[in-house]
């Protein structure tokens, strides 16, 4: 547990989100860090459940409470949020994007007139009070009325509300009687009816010039403690106004409207309620943050060698900067020389020697940016080599949970790194050159120390505190850049549908919003940019002008003007380009983080050696499936709940129910997508670990409409998955079963045409068979797994192809989701899914004879809807066949 002595920081750390997705960690870790709770970020981004829908605000609340923060999720008024003294601030709050969709930020406090809040998109801001509160998500929610009366009967409501009458000019004493007599009442009634009628007369007020004695009359009428009104408050007060009115559909029930918080309350302390032993753990994983720095992690990466590379780097930067220093003494010395030397030989021998030392500081400079270059080479090879080697040992819900688009954005910002190094090396040369100026300046000129050494700290100085702003404007602007790149990924692959919907229009408003936050986001970086370039200017040219004229001033000059000049002059060449260097490392910083996040992951998989080594360690035998008491959460919701049962080896057992009643979840479980959050899940014997998942995959046959097909060859689809050196398993036999022979001869090159872009070349239901054939190629898998296996195939062939499935995997334990509920009775054992849950298991005649049964009235619904689609006297329906491109049957 947090100690209590945490403090809480003035300012809000500001966290920015590393996908589109992930403004919920990104809010929570803000929250919990300027508590002072320092967390990992990749592990509370998994803690959450981030998906590729987002993360749920229950979630937040449940994990801000186990990692050391007393939070609590409420729904407030709008106008209660921010009331001077009652703030419900710190909190994670919902707002509305100007797209619609909801987005959670961090309101830290209210100060000096404006709201303090850190948006994971853009960073720490501060907004005026009345624009913080039109972005507020307004949620409205069924509530018990007892709980909310309890609510509003305590301080955090009654306080603002006095709060409110008193901006109304009513008396105190006139406040409080009003509050006294909303709470005689046990009902929830007149406490609701005095705070909509306090908001309906501040919004009567702010156009007419009423006294607080006038109000003081208007809300005791509009809340019912007068008669004189002769109508109720709800007929008085429109329902804009009310926080809590009556449910229409439930008269047990109130509905309640507000602004949606995760507030804290500060820190638990160790007398709070403990946690459990499933709580405590995740505290610890997530605490152990482990964080290192992206340098630091850069460095380890480089591996073997990094070490001389940095010794020939730093013997380059001193030998440039001895350089320095000798052209500085070569300088002063060739303008003495030439005031003695007479001689036209004399004179180019010392500009002979000064040439040579521009030679060798020019080759210098080359091998050292040749040797950056060639570190840089070295660090884009090693990086896309741990890719190589991470990628497959990640897990499943790494990759459900993110988009395409952000992964693909990532791996094609590799390129970038190899500009680090040199950007890093020439940074280091930039101040080592710019001491070294500053101290030969000092030493031509002692007198003029002060303006020089000034300006060489502000030429470092201003740099380095700028940094940080620069390094959060750029992210910002790289993560806009990012979503604006999958909006035009997901708009070229929705191109089609975009078009047959006539949504063109919701399209270009959609990329409006993002171009607009793009946009602003680049021209925050730019006019940072050019605030930053102007004020260092200004400031080191001002500092050198100081330096040349009380130098020009003196009676006597130890060296010549242009000397001290020519020196002084290099020092805002240095600062431009230190300033460049500094501008440049926050974009390959914020990159290079981007890209160590995949790495920073945690393994699931062990390395692709050790998985086909105990691919080969298991027999090839059905295996039997106990699931004891195992519930599954994702995105803070529950999409499966007290699952118990039990499936023999080798048996057969269809998975029937509505759509989102946990089918493809249930599936999702042998294939590692899910962990239970509780209970567990027995193959063979064996709990499901991450070592038997691995074995588990490489023997199971899999067979899902969305397993994706590549633009290969149909013989290359067909055997992918099966290692290069294992013999086709009955090839010959496994197109009859698939039913793909027309398809190979139609086909110009046969098995070996390719298919097209995710198998554009073919049908839905050729590309299904497509995927049928892959899962075939495993003649005796101990387990298969079918979700949907017969989509875009028409009836009779689905009821052939399941038959000869059954026959090909007799020996094999199969579970088989369909919404063709008539074609399940062919199995010995159905499982009915609904709402998460399995309410039914048994002989499916029996359950479909059986009066009242799920699967008897999903069975009942199913046909008739088949006697509506195919009957020929259905008013409004005719039917009609499609064979070989010819419409045969209906009318013309």
């Amino acid at each position: 547990m947090p100690s209590p002595t945490h403090k809480t920081r003035f300012f809000v750390p500001e966290v920015i989100q590393t996908s589109a997705m992930d403004c919920g960690p990104a809010a929570l870790k803000a929250l919990l860090e300027g508590h002072g709770i320092l967390v990992d970020y990749e592990k509370l981004r998994s803690a959450c459940q981030t998906d590729v829908d987002g993360t749920s605000i229950d979630s937040l609340e449940e994990l801000a409470v186990t990692l050391g923060l007393d939070a609590e999720q409420v729904i407030v008024p709008v106008d209660h949020v921010l009331l001077d003294g009652h703030q419900a601030l710190p909190a994670i709050a919902v707002v509305t994007l100007p797209s619609g969709d909801t987005h959670f930020v961090i309101a830290w406090r209210k100060q000096l007139g404006r709201v303090q809040m850190m948006d994971p998109a853009s960073g720490r801001q501060w907004v005026r009070p009345e624009v913080f509160e039109r972005q507020l998500y307004v949620h409205t929610m069924a509530v018990d009325p007892a709980a909310w009366r309890d609510w509003a009967g305590s301080d955090d409501f009654l306080d603002p509300l006095h709060s409110r009458m008193s901006a109304l000019g009513i008396p105190s004493d006139t406040a409080a009687a009003l509050q006294a007599w909303a709470l005689e009442s046990p009902g929830w009634q007149r406490l609701a009816g005095l705070d909509a009628a306090v908001r309906f007369a501040a919004k009567l007020a702010e156009s007419s010039r009423l006294s607080g004695q006038d109000n003081s009359k208007l809300v005791e009428v509009m809340a019912g403690r007068s008669d004189e009104a002769g109508a109720s408050p709800e007929e008085l007060i429109p329902s804009a106004y009310w926080t809590a009115q009556a449910a229409p559909d439930d008269p047990d029930l109130i509905l309640v409207t507000g602004a949606v918080l995760v507030k804290v309350n500060g820190v638990r302390t160790a007398e709070s309620e403990p946690l459990d032993d499933e709580a405590s753990t995740a505290l610890a994983d997530v605490l152990e943050t482990g964080e290192r720095g992206v340098l630091l992690r850069l460095w380890q990466i480089l591996g073997r060698g990094r070490w001389t590379y940095l010794v020939a780097a730093m013997l380059a930067v001193v030998a440039l900067a001895a350089g320095t220093v000798a052209e500085a003494m070569a300088f002063r010395g060739i303008f003495a020389a030439m005031e003695r030397l007479d001689v036209m030989e004399q004179r180019l021998g010392l500009v002979a020697v000064m040439s040579a030392l521009f030679v060798i500081l020019l080759g210098l400079e080359l091998s050292l940016t040749g040797l950056l270059l060639r570190v840089g080479r070295r660090l884009e090879v090693t990086l896309r080599q741990a890719f190589f080697e991470k990628l497959p040992r990640l897990g499943d819900h790494y990759f459900r949970s993110r988009p395409g688009s952000d992964l693909a954005e990532r791996a094609h910002s590799l390129y970038a790194i190899r500009h680090l190094p040199e950007v890093l090396g020439h940074l280091g040369l930039a101040v080592v050159e710019l001491v070294m100026t500053v101290a030969a300046i000092c030493w031509l000129y002692p007198a003029g120390w002060l303006p020089a050494v000034l300006a060489g700290l502000a030429a470092m100085v201003i740099p380095l505190v700028m940094r940080p702003w620069l390094t959060e404007l750029d992210l910002r602007r790289q993560v806009h850049e990012g979503a604006m790149s999958g909006f035009y990924l997901d708009a070229t692959r929705g191109l089609l549908p975009i078009r047959a919907h006539g949504a063109r229009r919701n399209v270009q408003r959609e990329h409006e919003s993002l171009a607009s936050e793009w946009g602003r986001a680049v021209l925050a970086y730019v006019r940072g940019l050019v605030g930053f370039e102007l004020a260092s200017n200004l400031l080191i040219t001002g500092l050198i002008v100081w330096l040349v004229l009380d130098f020009a001033l003196q009676p006597e000059q130890p060296v010549g003007v242009l000397v001290v000049a020519y020196w002084s002059l290099k020092l805002p060449m240095l600062a431009r380009q230190l300033g460049q260097m500094v501008r440049t490392y926050p974009a390959l910083r914020n990159t290079a983080s981007r890209l160590l996040e995949p790495l920073g992951a945690r393994d699931v998989h062990p390395p692709l050696d050790a998985l086909k080594a105990s691919a080969k360690s298991d027999a090839n035998f059905a295996w039997g499936l106990e699931f004891d008491d195992v519930s599954v959460r994702a995105a803070g919701r529950t999409i499966l709940e007290d699952i118990n049962v039990e499936i023999g080896a080798g048996e057969h057992v269809a998975l029937v129910g509505p759509s989102g009643a946990g089918k493809s979840s249930f599936l999702g479980l042998m294939l590692g997508w899910y962990a239970p959050a509780k209970g567990r899940v027995l193959v063979d014997g064996e709990e499901l670990d991450h070592a038997r998942l691995v074995r588990l995959r490489h023997q199971i046959a899999w067979l899902d409409p969305d397993a994706h097909l590549w633009n290969r060859s149909l013989w290359d689809n067909i055997r992918y998955g099966c290692s290069p050196d294992e013999q086709p398993l009955g090839m010959d036999q496994t197109l009859a079963a698939a039913r793909l022979e027309e398809v190979v001869e139609r086909l110009p090159e046969g098995l070996s045409s390719w298919v097209g872009e995710e198998g554009g070349v073919l049908s839905g239901g050729e590309g299904q068979r497509v995927r049928l054939a892959r899962a075939l190629q495993r003649q005796r898998p101990p387990l298969a797994l079918c979700d949907e296996a017969f989509r875009g195939i028409d009836g009779q062939t689905r009821r052939q192809l399941l038959g000869e499935l059954r026959a090909y995997w007799a020996d094999s334990t199969l579970l088989f989701v369909s919404h063709d509920v008539e074609h399940t009775l062919a199995f010995d054992r159905v499982l009915v899914f609904f709402d998460g849950q399995i309410i039914e298991d048994g002989d499916p005649d029996a359950l479909a004879a059986q009066e009242g049964t799920i699967y008897a009235k999903l069975l009942e619904r199913e046909r008739q809807v088949k006697a509506r689609l195919l009957g020929e006297d259905e008013e409004g329906w005719t039917p009609v066949e499609l064979t070989d491109g010819s419409i045969r049957g209906g009318s013309a």
